[in-house]
């Protein structure tokens, strides 16, 4: 059971596999690789290399070889190496193969990225950058290097360049390939670069400065190597996969990513016979990597070696190389392998790169390869995981230190220390747990070098030697002479009288390991001037003799500044002053410490005096003054003298010392004082210093502290404070010769310090001097410190502070110990600790309260927003010791005692009354970090509270440590803990809300103004009922009641009206006025009545209008053509329209509503003018009627500014002139006086909704006073009042009419009134059908505190009315007079030329009985330059006239040209013709003699200068004058002047630029056609033209062949009748050298004022493309009849687009092979040409079934750049005739494989494929077939077969079986396929038949299988097939029913449905092999 459950799990696995593939394969053929764009392959294998050219969309695949296939662009099948790139036009660039790319853009980055790169994925080229689309983030870089083989590399960009060997040039281009070869050579190509060079050299260099060193094969930036190319590898692990996304690349690759299926199940005739190709594509190992795994010391690898084809001829090798020393560490052999391979090194270096290679001998296509690699890859093994530093280093041990990352897996190691002869000094074993390891060797040498490695790395129980692991190398320092002596170095000067010599040398020096480097001797004067320095190289005693500059008679001394080095750090010593010495004087004594000693705390022994003038006066005292330099302590001790020791001379004398009490580790002077006699009066004989010596004292013993600061409780902090315990115990001695417990037993004394603060920051409390029981309290117990042991209470603490908050931070000090009589060190000497933060709470924290008052803002809508509605009570508990937020909120752990918080508050508003008080506890349960809660207090929870009262609050917080503790109720009282003091508010007045008061200006006059309101006072505040309004003026704090009055009424009558009036008077203008109401706020018989101010208000009263003009004049005559133009000045901002009246005396035009309406952004409607003609009783009106938005009239007059500041009233007087309505009546102003009056409607200041129907209003804003301006139905503000005003009517504004509560108005909510306000813009007048129109608008309004409201940007806004007079304005000069009016040049288009411009231009504003003539013809007159052109004024564009005879030549009125736009002929648009701009003359194709023709042109200068600026000027001849013309684009009509410049020679652009050739079907003629683009030829008379590439130029120009686009002298040639051009050259013959660029230079002759100029407008290289090959197809078919017997038919096609076959003839022939030669047939050989008709050959009574070959040979000449132009082809094509039965099978394969069927049994499948095969399917039969169809014979309908092996190690297998085909099936496997264009086979070339067949079995017994292992994998064995087909068609037509059919012979079949006989054809048979584990 077991056994059948394993068979039946690997059969399903097998079907599922099976399936797997079958998806795949069918996925494959479905997915093509195709180009996305034309450009080329670089095929560098070859013995000559070149480049395949490719069109977009060809497909291309891979072969078995390493090879890929495709069709090149002239049809050539190109077999092109896998390892290459594809180069599209556009720069893009695609790997053909898989690679690696790396951008050169980040190599400074600390990771640098490579990029897995498949054939498909497109390096798309955009922007100057490539770019590689991902689905997730695109990947862009500006360089890059490619690799796509194990020596071949590219290097792609922008502007890379190439520098090689022995040259200096620099080769420029976007990309380098190159290829490493044997012998150091290197080959290297682009698209026009194919060279092989040493590598020496050679190197590519980025516009970044990256370097790619061809020599060396590295990459380096600057002097920075980056890395090697070897590390750049393909399919690397470290490599980085693009999830690339081939759909945004759609747009590029379009429809051409998709091609047809190749498997067809019917096919034409044509598909029948192919050209022949038979290439043996083979597919090269590989090994694919199964799974890996690399770590510091070990790599351990799993592949499979796949050998489809069992190409590989040697054993399988593995080399393991190590990258930095190039050696092969490991080469392993696999002499078998097998599906899963292992490939283990365990003893790799750590922190190491390899190359891992896998590479073995195989059979290729062009023989056995050596040593191909497989499979490579470089890895790094990973650090260990330990980094070894140098910790510190001393003159005796070095720390190291033992890092170990969490990433480490090693178990433990070594470390060990070598000296420099590599022995071993120390080691440790150190275990891998995790944490940073240190460890000290100690005891070594010093200045000696040592090294410390990190080795015997174990992984579990394996060790590993690594000693690259970690490895640190140092050196001890030297001994410092200085720093482990006790006496300091000093200098000592000694004269010698008798040789005038100074001996200086240094003492006390002890150097052991030379550390000094360097002595500088000092000699100062006596004034500390520096006399000379003599340096020493080491402290050698100096010699000086007593010359300059040293004077015998002056005092010196010396110092040395000593330098040494410790191997570390360089250290500068300088020795104290030596004393004075004199030549002539007698000496100062000196000093030796020689025989001193020095301790802890003591100096011992005697002072060496030298005295050798002897001035000592051993009679009197000596002492020694001793100086602590830290501390700057002194004291002095007596000496006496003694007989010294040592013999010294007699002048020298010994003085004893016995210091004690020193500080150890301390530097000391000591200074020596004696009496002497230097019998020098100006040094007088007594006691004065000798010399000094310093010293340090060694160091002390040590005893240890051991103090803890003792946690206490809450309620033990606030009885102790704090709880310190202390304990010593003696850990380090000096002397090892004395015990610790002598030190204990003889310890006197130390001191226990207190002090209040942080470590380097603390004020002293108090000292204990501790003197008693010291061994028992503290060296055998314990001792316990409170704050009571140092005499103090918390009280006291709080008596040290102001504040009283104590500090929370404290340190005890433990210093001055003495044992015997040296003093001892207290290691460490301080405890830093902090009291308990509940302590520091209690004591000092700071309890504070905040109250607010809650303002309504929006809840209670009947209330005020500002209106008081609660109390928001806030407790705050701050400890003020804490010096953050986040410390606070940790230290407040008195928070977690606090149970109740307990308020009251009390109402203080007639005094406090201890029992009118509201009283409120809260339970509280905190946490350290919560803060006390927040309680709000609502008037309407509590009765006690409101508004118009005075309050207190006070809390207090009730403390219980533990459930049983007394409550404490905090804070304390600030001078006694024992008691509580409340914490208290300020005084809360809580307002009443202030009255509203609804408000709005009523009327207002010259001083007084008159205020509609109503009182609503929710709160009763106001005083006394007093309703009146009050009010204050400007500073004066007097406040006065307003005079209550009846409201004045409008017009209509009203109801009782709900508001009072107010009447202010004796106001003054720009007086600031308040309004008040009387109340009282505070309920309090002690709080005052007072004022609330309501409102604050500036009065305008009314004010006349103060503006006047002045006319813009030049020289008493209008400024400007056409324009009346007055300035305005004054009070132009309160202007909303203005009315100007022309008058000549006789007669007035009146035009009203003048205002901004030209402004940008105004529309047409707003200040249409209203014109009035009037004379006596004549009259005549215009009005804007508001749908002819040009009309002439819209803006006669209008308002604008005239500079930054100034407004101005602008009157274009030539609309009235050219006016159809007043143009007559103007005129006749002409030449006269006309006075002006301007009016102004103005803003009197006059304010009030009482509004009066004979006046005119403007609505501002009351806040800011701008202007309310109502265009189309919107509002806008602005700050001046031009542009609306408004009228009071029956239609007109609604305010107060109908009374609040009534009609339109309502009272809403006892807040506020609302009702409606109708605007109406009179100044947006217009009339449409006859009706006066406005822009008007009804909106709501509302009325408040604010006043009178309207929406107004999205908020409501208080208005206010302004009333408006009419008032003249003033000026000085009133009148004008104009004598004509000017018109206008518009030009609508001035386009330079190289020589001029062309330009388009038309004249408005023009009268024609204005003009002048000449010879009947208006002009217009152009001035440029020096010259003036003359131009019919009517043919400014365009022209008409009669063609004559096929031509027309356009009228000029001087020397200009035009520029051809159109032309119509007989209102036809015409194009059929050729246009000579030089003769203006226009040439047709056809006869349009006698008909109209219509031009449009553009004038065009000519004649001027190249690249100057000229200026136009434009005049028309006006009454006699010449008057110049405004320009139309000007509005203040200023004279037409024109600025353009001539184009320079760049400017001529020539785009566009390429060859094409064309040659003539005949093989006669070739021609090389340049084709370009000029931007304008306009100016040129003509080109000339140079063409050259080495010495071969194209000369021989051509005439254009049409005539029609001949210009610019006939060789110049137009595509049409635009600026597409070429011209012509021929280049028949063998000289021109295809597919390179030709310096191509153009030179145009350009006529100037100087003469004719010739200008280069193009000279640039254009490459002449390559020659192509010739296309030859060859149609085969085999056929027989009775007549020609078995004869072949061929059809050639030969496609040769550059006629490069020689004379266009080819031999064609047919050929049977026999020995190796091909021998014509005889009778069949003949000469054809190409281009000839004759293009079949047809063969007879040929043998049947035998194989011919159709041989064409012929030559091709390309002489293409780089290549042989001369070439044989010889081209054959297979073919067999018929066998008896019409048929041939051609080259036949036979394949045999296994499957499992859906029985899960295992059945056999047989492929035969049948290549150069006839009659096989059934032809596709046109409906029409053509002539050179022929019926066909036979073809295949069946097939019976017989297999059988044909060795014995599988057994006697036997299969047979019958098939008939069904081609009708959409099944392949049931009908017979022909494919084509495939790269599976060679056997039988690349298109052909195939026949499957899956044998049938029974059911269990696995019958009709090939031969196959338990493993269900075919067996080695032999087959062989026998087969006969079933044959239908012509050859059985004669057996037409089933009874001759069946007669015919017993084997035939009859197909009943389709009435046809098939008979069986004759035997074939064919053979193959299976191998074991593979396919067959």
């Amino acid at each position: 059971m077991k056994n059948k459950s394993l068979v039946t799990i690997i059969l399903v696995s097998i079907v599922t596999f099976a399936a797997l593939v079958f998806s795949l394969y069918k996925f494959v053929l479905k997915e093509k690789t195709v180009f996305y764009s034309d450009g080329y392959v670089s095929i560098t294998d070859s013995d000559v290399p070149e480049k395949a050219y490719f069109i977009k969309g060809t497909e291309y695949k891979k072969g078995y070889s390493d090879d890929v296939i495709f069709t090149s662009k002239d049809d050539k099948k190109t077999v092109a190496s896998i390892y290459s790139f594809a180069f599209y036009n556009d720069k893009s660039i695609s790997f053909l193969n898989d690679g690696v790319l790396m951008p050169l853009d980040d190599l400074n980055e600390k990771y640098l990225s490579y990029y897995n790169i498949k054939s498909k994925y497109l390096i798309n080229y955009k922007d100057d950058r490539y770019l590689i689309s991902s689905k997730n983030k695109d990947i862009t870089f500006s360089n890059f290097i490619g690799r796509i083989s194990d020596t071949k590399y590219i290097v792609a960009g922008k502007d890379l360049k190439l520098k090689l060997t022995s040259s200096e040039n620099m080769y420029e281009n976007y990309y380098f390939e190159f290829e490493f070869i044997d012998g150091g050579l290197v080959r290297i190509t682009n698209e026009t670069l194919n060279i092989e060079t040493i590598a020496s050299e050679c190197y590519i260099l980025t516009p970044d400065n990256v370097k790619v060193d061809l020599d060396k094969k590295i990459i380096s930036v600057g002097d920075e190597t980056k890395l090697n190319l070897s590390e750049i590898v393909i399919n690397s692990d470290q490599n980085i996969d693009i999830l690339y996304d081939d759909k945004k690349d759609d747009d590029n690759t379009g429809e051409n990513n998709t091609t047809t299926n190749p498997n067809k199940p019917n096919i034409t005739i044509e598909d029948r016979y192919q050209v022949e190709t038979v290439v043996d594509y083979k597919k090269a190992p590989y090994v694919r990597l199964l799974s890996s795994n690399v770590n510091s010391h070990k790599i351990d690898i799993n592949f499979d070696v796949i050998d489809d084809n069992n190409l590989i001829t040697s054993s399988v090798y593995a080399k393991l190389l190590n990258v930095k020393t190039g050696d092969v560490i490991d080469l392993k052999e696999y002499k078998t392998y097998g599906k899963i391979n292992e490939y283990v090194y365990d003893g790799l270096k750590s922190n190491s790169k390899y190359i891992l290679t896998i590479y073995a001998s195989y059979k290729g296509n062009t023989g056995v390869v050596s040593d191909y690699v497989l499979f490579q890859r470089t890895f790094n093994t990973s650090e260990i995981g330990a980094l070894l530093e140098l910790d510190y280093k001393d003159s005796s041990s070095l720390s190291y230190n033992i890092n170990v990352s969490k990433s480490s897996t090693f178990t433990s190691g070594t470390l060990n220390l070598y000296d420099e002869k590599g022995n071993v000094v120390d080691s440790v074993r150190f275990t891998n747990n995790g944490q940073k390891i240190n460890h000290t060797f100690n005891n070594l040498d010093p200045n000696k070098k040592y090294t410390a490695k990190i080795e015997d790395i174990t992984y579990g129980s394996l060790s590993y030697p690594d000693g690259e692991a970690a490895s640190v190398t140092s050196s001890t320092l030297k001994v410092n002479p200085f720093k482990d002596t006790q006496i300091m170095p000093s200098v000592t000067a000694t004269v010698n009288k008798k040789d005038y010599t100074v001996s200086i040398k240094l003492e006390n020096v002890v150097d052991p390991n030379n550390s000094i480097k360097k002595v500088i001797y000092n000699i100062y004067d006596e004034q500390d001037n520096l006399v000379k320095t003599i340096t020493k190289d080491k402290p050698l005693e100096e010699v000086l003799k007593f010359e300059s500059p040293l004077e015998k008679n002056k005092n010196y001394y010396v110092n040395a500044v000593i330098s040494i080095n410790d191997n570390e750090k360089n250290i500068d010593y300088r020795t104290e002053n030596s004393p004075l010495f004199n030549m002539n004087n007698l000496q100062v004594p000196t000093i030796s410490a020689k025989n001193i000693y020095v301790s802890a705390s003591t100096v011992t022994g005697q002072f060496t005096i030298y005295d050798p003038d002897n001035t000592i006066d051993k009679t009197k005292n000596v002492y020694v003054e001793y100086k602590n330099m830290s501390s700057g302590d002194t004291a002095t001790i007596a000496l006496t003298y003694a007989d010294c020791t040592d013999s010294e001379s007699e002048t020298t004398k010994c003085a004893s010392i016995n210091l004690s009490m020193l500080k150890s580790s301390t530097k000391y002077t000591l200074d020596l004082y004696a009496y002497y006699d230097l019998k020098d009066e100006e040094k007088p004989a007594g006691v004065n210093f000798v010399d000094r010596t310093l010293i340090f004292t060694t160091e002390a013993n040590v005893v240890k502290t051991n103090m803890e600061s003792i946690t206490l409780t809450d309620e033990e902090a606030f009885k102790d404070i704090f709880n310190v315990n202390v304990n010593l115990e003696v850990t380090k001695l000096i002397d090892e010769s004395i015990s610790a417990d002598v030190i204990k037993e003889n310890f006197k004394s130390f001191e226990i310090e207190l002090c209040e603060g942080t470590l380097y920051n603390n004020s002293h409390i108090s000292t204990i001097n501790v003197t008693e029981n010291i061994i028992e309290d503290y060296f055998d117990g314990t001792k316990k410190l409170t704050l009571a042991d140092f005499g103090y209470t918390l009280d006291m603490l709080r008596e040290r502070h102001k504040d009283g908050i104590i500090s929370k931070n404290y340190v005890i000090f433990i210093k001055n110990g003495i044992s015997g009589n040296d003093s001892v060190v207290f290691d460490p000497g301080y405890l830093e600790f902090r009291i308990n933060d509940s302590l520091l709470m209690l004591a000092s924290g700071e309890a504070t309260i905040e109250v607010t008052q809650i303002p309504n803002a929006g809840k209670d809508e009947n209330l005020k927003d500002d209106t008081t509605i609660g109390l928001k009570i806030t407790p705050i508990l701050k400890d003020t010791t804490s010096e953050s937020e986040e410390e606070t909120a940790n230290n407040n752990s008195i928070k977690k005692y606090i149970k109740k918080i307990n308020y009251k508050i009390y109402d203080i508003t007639n005094g406090k009354n201890e029992e009118d008080v509201l009283k409120i506890t809260d339970e509280l349960e905190l946490t350290a970090s919560d803060s006390l809660p927040e309680k709000t207090l609502y008037f309407s929870d509590y009765d006690f509270l409101k508004r118009g009262h005075i309050y207190v609050v006070e809390y207090t917080l009730s403390l219980k440590f533990t459930p049983e503790s007394d409550e404490i109720l905090f804070p304390f009282d600030k001078d006694d803990l024992s008691k509580n003091e409340p914490v208290t508010s300020e005084n809360i007045y809580v307002l009443k809300q202030v009255p509203t008061v609804y408000m709005f200006v009523w009327e207002s006059s010259e001083n007084f103004i008159t205020y509609k309101y109503e009182i609503i006072d929710k709160d009763k505040a106001i005083n006394n009922d007093d309703n009146n309004l009050y009010y204050s003026v400007n500073e004066d704090e007097t406040v006065n009641a307003g005079e209550s009055i009846t409201c004045p009424k409008p017009l209509r009558a009203y109801n009782t009206s709900k508001y009072k009036c107010t009447k202010i008077s004796n106001l003054n203008a720009a007086d600031n006025y308040k309004l008040h109401v009387n109340v009282k706020l505070i309920e309090s018989d002690t709080y005052e009545s007072s004022y609330a101010l309501v409102s604050e208000k500036v009065f305008n009263g009314i004010s006349p209008l103060d503006m006047s003009y002045s006319i813009l004049k030049n020289e008493n005559k209008l400024m400007y053509n056409n324009l009346l133009i007055m300035k305005l000045t004054g009070q132009t901002s309160k202007v909303a329209s203005y009315n100007l009246i022309l008058s000549n005396g006789s007669s007035t035009f009146k035009i009203e509503n003048i205002n901004n309406n030209k402004t940008e952004g105004f529309l047409d409607a707003i200040g249409g003018n209203k014109i009035t003609y009037t004379k006596g009783s004549e009259t005549k009106t215009w009005n804007y009627s508001g749908y002819d938005k040009n009309n002439e009239l819209l803006h006669t007059a209008y308002i604008g500014s005239c500079d930054e500041e100034d407004l101005c009233l602008y009157l274009d007087y030539s609309k009235l002139y050219y006016s159809s309505t007043f143009g007559p009546l103007f005129e006749s102003y002409k030449n006269k006086n006309i006075t002006i009056t301007l009016e102004g409607l103005y803003d009197t200041g006059k304010v009030g909704f009482l509004g009066n129907t004979n006046k005119n209003y403007a609505f501002v804003k009351s806040e800011t006073g701008e202007y309310i301006l109502l265009f189309d139905r919107n509002f806008t503000l602005s700050q001046n009042a031009i542009g609306a005003y408004y009228p009071f009517t029956s239609g007109g504004y609604f305010v107060d009419d109908d009374e609040p509560g009534a009609g339109n108005n309502t009272y809403v909510n006892n807040d506020y009134f609302t009702g409606n306000i109708y605007f109406k813009n009179l100044a947006s007048r217009y009339f449409a059908n006859k009706n006066e129109i406005f822009y008007e608008r009804k909106v709501d309004y509302k009325v408040n505190e604010k006043g009178v409201t309207i929406y107004l940007n999205r908020d409501y806004e208080a208005i206010d009315i302004k009333e408006l007079g009419t008032s003249e304005i003033t000026s000085l000069d009133n009148t004008f007079t104009y004598e004509n009016v000017v018109p206008s040049l518009k030009v609508n288009l001035v386009s330079p030329t190289i020589n001029g411009a062309k330009i388009n231009m038309q004249i408005s504003g023009i009268k024609e009985s204005d003009i002048d003539s000449e010879d009947n013809v208006k002009y217009l007159y152009l001035e440029v330059g020096n010259s003036a052109l003359k131009i019919n004024k009517d043919e400014l564009t365009s022209q008409s006239g009669v063609v004559s005879g096929n031509s027309y030549v356009i009228k000029t009125y001087s020397n200009y040209l035009l520029n051809l736009k159109s032309v119509r002929v007989d209102n036809k648009v015409v194009t059929d013709y050729k246009y000579d701009y030089l003769t203006k003359t226009i040439k047709f194709n056809e006869d349009y003699s006698g008909k109209k023709i219509d031009i449009t042109y553009e004038i065009t200068l000519y004649g001027l200068d190249i690249n100057t600026e000229y200026n136009i000027k434009a005049y028309m001849m006006i009454s006699g004058k010449k008057v110049y013309l405004t320009d139309s684009a000007s509005s203040l009509y200023e004279t037409f002047n024109y600025t353009f410049k001539t184009l320079s020679e760049a400017d001529v652009k020539v785009t566009d630029t390429s060859f094409d050739i064309n040659s003539k079907e005949d093989y006669s003629q070739r021609l090389l056609n340049f084709n370009y683009n000029i931007s304008d030829i306009m100016g040129i008379k003509s080109v000339d033209y140079e063409i050259c590439a080495d010495g071969v130029c194209a000369t021989n120009i051509q005439n254009c062949t049409d005539d029609n686009y001949n210009v610019l002298g006939g060789t110049t040639c137009a595509k049409s009748n635009k600026y597409d051009m070429s011209a012509s050259f021929d280049i028949t013959g063998d000289n021109f050298i295809f597919g390179k660029d030709y310096q191509t230079k153009l030179t145009a002759k350009v006529e100037t004022p100087s003469g004719e100029k010739d200008i280069v407008i193009y000279n640039s290289g254009v490459n002449a493309r390559t020659l192509v090959s010739p296309k030859l197809d060859v149609i085969k078919a085999s056929h027989y009849n009775t007549t020609s017997g078995y004869y072949l038919n061929f059809k050639i096609a030969f496609t040769d687009p550059d006629k490069v076959v020689t004379s266009g003839n080819y031999k064609a022939y047919l050929a049977i092979l026999q020995n190796g030669e091909y021998k014509v047939v005889s009778g069949f050989e003949e000469v054809k040409n190409i281009y000839s008709s004759n293009n079949k050959a047809r063969y007879n009574n040929l043998e049947e079934n035998k194989q011919y070959y159709f041989i064409i040979e012929y030559d091709t000449y390309i002489n293409n750049n780089g290549t042989t132009a001369l070439e044989h082809h010889f081209d054959r094509y297979l073919m067999f005739t018929l066998n008896n039965y019409h048929i041939n099978t051609g080259l036949v394969q036979y394949m045999a494989d296994n499957y499992v069927g859906e029985d899960q049994n295992i059945y056999g499948q047989t492929t035969l494929r049948f290549g150069y095969a006839a009659n096989i399917m059934k032809d596709n039969v046109p409906l029409e077939p053509d002539e050179d169809y022929v019926e066909q014979e036979a073809y295949v309908v069946g097939i019976t077969y017989a297999i059988n092996s044909i060795e014995s190690s599988v057994g006697n297998i036997y299969i047979s079986g019958t098939k008939m085909f069904d081609e009708l099936s959409s099944d392949e496997d049931d009908k017979i396929i022909y494919i084509t264009g495939s790269t599976e086979s060679s056997v039988v070339g690349d298109s052909y038949y195939q026949i499957m067949l899956k044998h049938n079995g029974t059911k269990g017994q696995n019958a009709n299988a090939y031969a196959y292992t338990d493993e269900l994998l075919l067996r080695s064995a032999g087959y062989n097939i026998v087969y006969k087909f079933y044959l239908g068609g012509a050859i059985t037509k004669d057996l037409n029913t089933e009874e001759k059919c069946l007669a015919n012979a017993a084997s035939n079949k009859w197909n009943a449905d389709k009435n046809e006989c098939y008979i069986l054809g004759s035997e074939n048979n064919a053979t193959t092999r299976t191998e074991d584990k593979k396919r067959g």
